[in-house]
């Protein structure tokens, strides 16, 4: 069992010491300094905060176009056009839900 003292800093492993004798003679208490792997966690955490956003900005640009393109307020598109714009969105749909699934995940890892 893991108790939580200055859980940022330190785990504690209590174990019961025991000899062969049928009684109990005491506790080991184990430490285990985990400031390493906090902050691994932070970076971890950082990492998926920054790759959503830095998806989901292009993302907008590209969805804000690809809305004017098929308002026709730039001009007609020939039916080329039309499909090649229609791809468009399709992937970068694929991609914002990347990015929204990557934000679901972070929120996961936060309340961890």
């Amino acid at each position: 069992q893991t108790i939580s003292f200055l859980p940022e800093l330190i785990s504690i492993y209590p174990e019961n010491a025991n000899s062969d004798a049928p009684k109990l003679i005491g506790y080991l208490i184990f430490l285990k300094d985990i400031t390493e792997i906090q902050e691994s966690n932070n970076e971890k955490k950082r990492f998926i905060s920054y790759l959503s956003h830095e998806i989901k900005t292009p993302v907008s640009s590209i969805n804000i176009s690809t809305k004017l393109l098929n308002d026709a307020r730039l001009g007609n598109l020939t039916n080329e056009q039309v499909e090649l714009v229609e791809t468009i969105e399709k992937q970068s749909q694929r991609l914002l839900n990347l990015a929204n699934e990557i934000s679901t995940f972070e929120s996961k890892f936060k309340s961890n």
